[in-house]
């Protein structure tokens, strides 16, 4: 399919590619990088072929064999795999790729953006008509099934007897492919909400473009999403001095480390997931401690700058060995 896309396309994208390989060759540039989607793989192994470079591929998902073809051979061709956390190198091992060409490089946060700039904290709860004393919770991502806002849900009734008040923000987009039959992902939420007698706690807001004012608006950062490979959110909760509560798997634990910057909980284990939001919501000092701690690690380590770094080596290794 993607291949047939291409040549659909063609001669202008057959010419764009045949352009882009003679530039690469004209300034001698050894590493093409691309992500696992498959028109960029296809494209990256088509350029760094015909203009003599080494093809990287950098793998943001849990990798399987319901990979798409052409991506699983590319991977194969590929000079370096990149996996966003140790976890999903684990998974591209355990597809049996050569162990050689296999490295985890942790994301990272831009500072600057996420750190440096100002924030209006109070602009979120003065729009939304939140109580600065209200206990916030957010969970920003796409809306679908894996990224368990229905696990938020489920264990939010348990939060809301002792905290009547609380607000949960669910932040984010419907995904097409978490529609089931005819109801949409979001849809089966906003059912949820109606069935536990959550409508008075749980806000949509559909898409938004100020997460960064969102995030530092919150108490608590809530994603219990099922093997994520690395959580980008996670760091830009814990950028704003937010301490997550998460589960304990995928790349998860990788970013957020459990009784330091968070609390993880076993998937569908929506008792353990509400106590750890009860503990943290109970005891502001424990939110404080774990919140300077996730944000220091973001400065520390988990930014833009060391991911670079850590890139540049596998670079190095790619050219050493061709």
């Amino acid at each position: 399919e993607v291949v047939h896309d291409v040549l659909r396309r063609s001669p202008p994208a057959f010419f764009s590619l045949l352009a882009l390989a003679f530039h690469i060759r004209r300034n001698k540039i050894s590493v093409v990088h691309c992500t696992e989607k498959p028109r960029d793989v296809l494209a990256a192994t088509v350029v760094s072929r015909l203009g003599g470079a080494r093809c990287v591929i950098h793998v943001h998902i849990k990798a399987g064999t319901w990979i798409r073809p052409v991506v699983l051979r590319s991977m194969h061709w590929a000079a370096a795999l990149i996996g966003v956390s140790e976890w999903v190198a684990g998974t591209i091992r355990d597809l049996g790729y050569d162990e050689s060409k296999v490295f985890a490089v942790l994301n990272g946060l831009e500072v600057d953006d996420w750190v440096d700039r100002p924030v209006d904290a109070g602009s979120i709860r003065r729009e939304l008509e939140i109580a600065d004393d209200t206990p916030v919770l957010v969970s920003a991502s796409r809306l679908f099934f894996y990224k368990g806002q229905h696990e938020l849900l489920a264990a939010l009734p348990m939060v809301t007897r002792e905290f009547p008040d609380v607000k949960v923000l669910i932040v984010g987009e419907d995904d097409p492919r978490g529609h089931h039959d005819t109801r949409s992902y979001t849809e089966r939420l906003m059912v949820m909400c109606r069935e536990l007698e959550l409508e008075d706690n749980v806000v949509f807001t559909g898409f938004r473009t100020d997460v960064r004012a969102i995030m530092a608006t919150c108490d608590v950062y809530a994603m219990p999403s099922f093997e994520e490979p690395f959580g980008m959110v996670f760091i830009e909760a814990m950028s704003q001095r937010k301490p997550v509560a998460a589960l304990d798997n995928g790349g998860t634990p990788e970013v957020v480390e459990h009784g330091k910057s968070g609390l993880l909980s076993a998937p569908a284990d929506a008792d353990t997931l509400a106590s750890n939001i009860l503990r943290l919501l109970r005891d502001r000092d424990l939110r404080e401690a774990m919140g300077t701690y996730g944000r220091e690690c973001v400065i520390d380590f988990l930014n833009a700058e060391r991911m670079a770094r850590d890139i540049a080596k596998v670079y190095d290794v790619v050219d050493n060995s061709s």
